[in-house]
């Protein structure tokens, strides 16, 4: 009897998996393949979030260290703020666009968040990361176009096409220390949270979820607005 059952086994062995062993193979192997898969974008988003909070820090110290001594940067609108920084170095070269044909910022110059260069489901032609001067009390969301006057001593960076979670992650991130960063207006999906008795020093993470939100078209704005004259971010 012994020798029957060795011999039926290794035959069985030697045709390989039956239909049910293969089965359960290839349904251990999804499940490892989908956890996989969840820990990998888990750890890329975390990287993205912090790439764009890294950015928006660079990007803060630069404009300040350009402007140092001035009044402030002029009225020019979003898209040729943004091409001019980009032009001057202001704006790291890590954000620019590779796709100049996508852009119709003055000298095909725009710059995008971590998150790529689409916004409302379509190729952002400005720019999802967009940096323009602000005017406090009067602005809900970076100017398209020159609003005349002189320059003033604030100035926003905009980003544009987040998801919900985000928006709020990078917002509160960003938030976490405005005393310190000169941070002093945080503008989510066109609400601006100071102007609306809402703290940011830090953020509250009730703000943030209400507020980030993502709209009809499923993305986000979140604006920064910083003072011109801290000196450290």
């Amino acid at each position: 009897m012994t020798l029957s059952y060795t011999t039926k086994r290794a035959r069985r062995v030697g045709a390989g998996f039956s239909v049910t062993e293969l089965a359960v193979v290839l349904a251990v192997s999804g499940i490892l393949m989908g956890g996989i898969w969840v820990m990998v974008r888990s750890v890329w988003e975390y990287y993205e979030r912090q790439h764009a909070v890294e950015e928006v820090a660079n990007i803060v110290a630069n404009v300040r260290s350009y402007y140092t001594g001035q009044i402030g940067i002029p009225h020019s609108g979003d898209a040729t703020t943004t091409s001019n920084l980009i032009k001057m170095g202001i704006i790291p070269g890590s954000v620019q666009r590779s796709n100049t044909g996508t852009c119709t910022n003055p000298s095909n110059l725009c710059a995008d968040t971590p998150w790529g260069e689409v916004h409302n489901g379509a190729i952002d032609a400005g720019g999802t990361l967009r940096v323009c001067d602000w005017v406090m009390g009067t602005s809900t969301a970076c100017p398209t176009a020159a609003s005349g006057g002189t320059a003033g001593p604030f100035f926003a960076v905009a980003l544009r096409g987040l998801t919900t979670g985000a928006c709020i992650s990078v917002a509160q991130k960003i938030a976490t220390t405005a005393g310190a960063t000169g941070l002093v207006e945080v503008n989510i999906n066109g609400t601006n949270l100071v102007q609306s008795g809402k703290g940011i020093n830090p953020m509250a993470a009730a703000d943030a979820n209400t507020n980030c939100i993502a709209t009809a078209s499923g993305a986000a704005i979140v604006t920064f607005v910083f003072r011109l004259t801290q000196a450290s971010y």
